[in-house]
């Protein structure tokens, strides 16, 4: 039986740890970048648009572009409004593309 070394060991421990700490940084820039690029589409439909917050992202990537997909709120003339959205992040532009944000009905806030 062949036994592996402790440095082998080591070494494909820091790469495992690496590449997820990669596609973790990756998720990140990605949720942040299609937030703003929401925050702007919302901001554009309604003026004055406050409180928005955001829950529930999922995150899927195809080679150099991240798919994101979440949910949020937003308050507007004193209603409280819900939306899903999705958005593509390229990795190496950096850029937040193809934006889709559905708004569900408004409810009253207090």
């Amino acid at each position: 039986m062949r036994q592996v070394s402790a440095f082998a060991f080591s070494v494909l421990s820091i790469l495992c740890v690496s590449t997820t700490a990669h596609a973790g940084a990756f998720d990140y820039l990605a949720e942040n970048s299609c937030q703003q690029a929401v925050e702007e589409k919302v901001k554009a439909a309604h003026s004055d648009a406050s409180n928005i917050g955001y829950g529930g992202s999922k995150m899927s990537q195809v080679e150099q572009n991240t798919s994101v997909k979440g949910k949020g709120h937003f308050s507007s003339g004193g209603n409280q409004t819900s939306f899903t959205y999705s958005c593509e992040y390229n990795i190496v532009s950096g850029d937040a593309s193809n934006v889709n944000l559905q708004m569900a009905g408004a409810t009253a806030s207090n």
